[in-house]
């Protein structure tokens, strides 16, 4: 089983890595955008390490070629300190969820194809995020 200190290190990684120039309000959305698959299941994954890995899904995390996958944090950045206390808390289910149940989200000017099929839910930052309907 992994452990949840584990999970947490893992969210937060893809928090920096997706997000660590926008706003903490754009990188708890992400967060939560990525809590609600895990809570969702099915075709996202079974658990943090499953939904954060799956290909294709969070690009730096699982696309070669992106800049960010070869990208670490420094411990003590205040960046990645930030995206820690921020995993930490969604990891816990503490607070609400700005993005109102969305499960995608993107932040390129064109909505990609699979936004069509789903219902927009909120704009934080950059982010664009998307629901299943």
């Amino acid at each position: 089983m992994i452990q949840p200190d584990w999970e947490v290190a893992l969210l937060a990684l893809t928090l920096w890595r997706e997000a660590r120039g926008e706003s903490v309000d754009a990188q708890r959305a992400v967060g939560w955008s990525i809590r609600n698959r895990v809570t969702k299941g099915g075709w996202f994954g079974d658990g943090w390490a499953a939904v954060l890995s799956k290909p294709f899904q969070y690009s730096s995390l699982a696309a070669p070629g992106d800049a960010n996958l070869v990208k670490w944090p420094e411990a003590y950045e205040a960046s990645w300190q930030m995206c820690m206390a921020i995993a930490t808390e969604i990891h816990a289910g503490e607070g609400a969820d700005p993005t109102q149940n969305a499960t995608h989200y993107f932040s390129q000017n064109e909505p990609p194809l699979w936004a069509y099929k789903m219902r927009h839910t909120v704009d934080v930052g950059a982010f664009h995020f998307y629901e299943q309907i």
